[in-house]
Parts: structure tokens; C-alpha cells; sequence
């Protein structure tokens, strides 16, 4: 029986949800990566992605001209903790962040227990936003995944071919 894989249900999950963001109000890249300070350790690098949809003009839930602002809008209606304000304004989005931290000293293959682990996480939020002109709320669940199965030791591989520098050396470790 073959294993399922988290992580590319996780990306294929991910890519279904992105195929919406060509249509969207704002789409945003972001990348950080101690490449630009020259030197590797601590938060190492930072990748995300996020679309945020177009504001959902109608207050009536089934109208909106946005599906996924819809269906985010029905979720938060349907939760019995809180109820949405129809008179304040709306909008959904959603993105997908990946980060890997490492200890400062990367060229070592021992364990260094007075320094950070190498570790790595990717997250997929979505997110709902409610607001008028005194207040501003965010609603968001996140659901992701830890450790091996974030490739981060891979990603971290990968981007020391393409910017050279040394190589990490911990991630066995883990």
C-alpha cells in the first residue's frame, strides 16, 4: 500500500485553491533570505505568497460576487461563537508561507544544544477580514506542517546551488 504523501497533498490542496487568485484584487510575493546579509543562521528564509480577494459588496451572503469571499463569509456565519456585522465591510484571502530556521553555525554536523534547531514549517492561512471606520478585525485558521515533511532541509539545499555558500550541515540531525 503506498503512503500518502503530506506534502504534496498539502501543495495540490494549495494549487486548487490558488487557480481563483488570477482574478484577485491583490496577489503578493515575499522573500526573505539571509543571502542578502551574506551569512547563514537564525531565520534563514522566509517565503510567502497571499491573495487577498476582491471587498464582498453585497451584504446578502448568497450575492456576493466573490465565491471564495462568500464561502469564507458563510464559514464565519456558520461558527455559533460569533456572529459578522452585515453593516461593516468584508473581504477573504489566503496564503501560503514557508520558513526554515538553523543555528548559526551550519557547518557543523554535531549537535549544537546552546543554539537553535534546524527546523522548517509550511503554512497554508486563510483568512476573513471585517472592518468599518473604528474597527478592524481578522478572522484566520491555518493548517500546515512541521519538520521533515516541510522540505526545508531540501529547499535549503537547493537554494545553496543556486546562491553559493556552505553547505548545511545539521539537518541529518533531525
Amino acid at each position: 500500500m503506498k503512503k500518502n504523501n503530506p506534502f504534496l497533498i498539502l501543495l495540490t490542496c494549495n494549487l486548487l485553491f490558488f487557480t481563483h487568485t488570477a482574478f484577485a484584487d491583490t496577489v503578493s510575493f515575499t522573500i526573505d533570505n539571509d543571502v542578502f546579509a551574506n551569512k547563514d543562521g537564525g531565520y534563514t528564509n522566509g517565503t510567502r505568497i497571499a491573495w487577498l480577494g476582491n471587498e464582498l459588496r453585497n451584504k446578502d451572503l448568497n450575492k456576493s460576487d466573490d465565491s471564495y469571499g462568500s464561502f469564507m463569509q458563510a464559514t464565519a456565519e456558520g461558527l455559533p461563537f460569533f456572529s459578522l456585522d452585515k453593516q461593516k465591510n468584508h473581504n477573504a484571502g489566503m496564503s501560503v508561507y514557508h520558513m526554515i530556521v538553523t543555528p548559526e553555525d551550519t557547518s557543523s554536523s554535531e549537535p549544537l544544544y546552546n543554539d537553535i534547531p534546524y527546523s522548517g514549517s509550511l503554512l497554508t492561512s486563510f483568512f476573513f477580514f471585517e472592518w468599518d471606520k473604528k474597527d478592524y478585525h481578522e478572522y484566520s485558521f491555518d493548517i500546515g506542517l512541521v519538520g521533515p515533511l516541510s522540505r526545508a532541509e531540501q529547499i535549503q539545499k537547493i537554494s545553496h546551488k543556486i546562491f553559493p555558500g556552505n553547505e548545511p550541515q545539521g539537518w541529518d540531525r533531525i
